[in-house]
């Protein structure tokens, strides 16, 4: 959407005049409802984080962060988490072409 929103400069010129420029932000990102697990603060401090050398140290390192990160997005964003993913994204995508009155996008 920002793309559109924000280049039109971009589009303008043969471009614009052959196709219609459409914006879509999939669920849960951008400017529609983004899922905002952690607080920049909180990504910036897990970004500093040093992986342990040793292999089995370094797994079990970054399945406590997944594990974290999991339940940050469950706090943080949970209500939204049901309705995000692949299989939305395509549903709205073809929801999308059918309100243009495509055959495809």
């Amino acid at each position: 959407v920002a793309m559109v929103r924000d280049g039109t400069e971009q589009f303008a010129g043969p471009l614009h005049d052959r196709y219609d420029i459409v914006g879509f932000d999939p669920r849960g990102t951008g400017d529609s409802s983004p899922v905002r697990c952690l607080t920049d603060r909180q990504r910036d401090a897990a970004d500093q984080q040093d992986d342990p050398a040793d292999p089995q140290a370094r797994l079990a390192f970054r399945e406590q962060q997944a594990r974290e990160y999991a339940q940050a997005c469950e706090a943080n964003a949970g209500k939204l988490l049901p309705f995000v993913g692949t299989r939305n994204t395509a549903r709205d995508m073809d929801r999308l072409r059918q309100a243009l009155g495509q055959e495809k996008l």
